[in-house]
């Protein structure tokens, strides 16, 4: 499919947008499904077990504000720990491009 082709149908304003030729291939790669497959599963399991706890044991817990900052501030801690170790680091690279956009219309100098 020629370039100009390929951006009418990424605007959708052509009578072919719906063609095949336009379609694009799912972004989610199975290692990346199964990966959320799993992360959902484990989600679910611990919805589960968290609802079996709450049969078995009806009495509400003691608050503890300890516990209660921990359950608070630990999982998002845990988020930004997991994003800081795989925050990639940018080596001002790159190939030459000054980090404008281009739509092909207008060339810069």
């Amino acid at each position: 499919m020629a370039l100009g082709a390929q951006q009418a149908c990424e605007a959708g304003n052509t009578p072919i947008h719906h063609h095949r030729s336009c379609s694009r291939a799912s972004s989610v790669t199975w290692p990346k499904a199964f990966q959320l497959l799993i992360t959902w599963g484990a989600a679910l399991l611990l919805g589960t077990l968290l609802v079996r706890g709450g049969e078995r044991w009806p009495e509400p817990l003691a608050i503890q504000p300890q516990l209660v900052w921990a359950l608070v501030l630990g999982p998002p801690a845990l988020l930004a720990l997991w994003l800081a170790t795989r925050w990639r680091h940018f080596d001002g690279d790159l190939n030459g491009d000054k980090g404008q956009s281009s739509n092909g219309i207008h060339e810069q100098v």
